[in-house]
């Protein structure tokens, strides 16, 4: 893909977690979109990334999306820099 190489490298750390991914935006700033396997997975998401090294080269957000038949929720969790 095209996507910078820190990203890709998170999509193989993560692939077997996730359904699927995505990256919009552009230049300066991004925005990944991962989609779980297990519902609230969000800390282990996190831990996985701490532990492999990835998280350290990126200040990233977290936001826990889910998604029901009544519509769409998005909540800030947590800023790490």
């Amino acid at each position: 893909g095209c996507e910078p190489k820190i990203v890709a490298k998170i999509f193989t750390e993560l692939r077997s977690e996730l359904y699927g991914e995505s990256l919009a935006g552009a230049g300066g700033g991004g925005f990944m979109v991962l989609l779980t396997k297990q519902p609230n997975f969000q800390k282990e998401i996190e831990e996985k990334l701490i532990d492999s090294g990835l998280m350290d080269k990126s200040c990233m957000k977290f936001y826990s999306v889910s998604i029901t038949d009544s519509g769409l929720k998005t909540e800030y969790v947590q800023s790490v820099c």
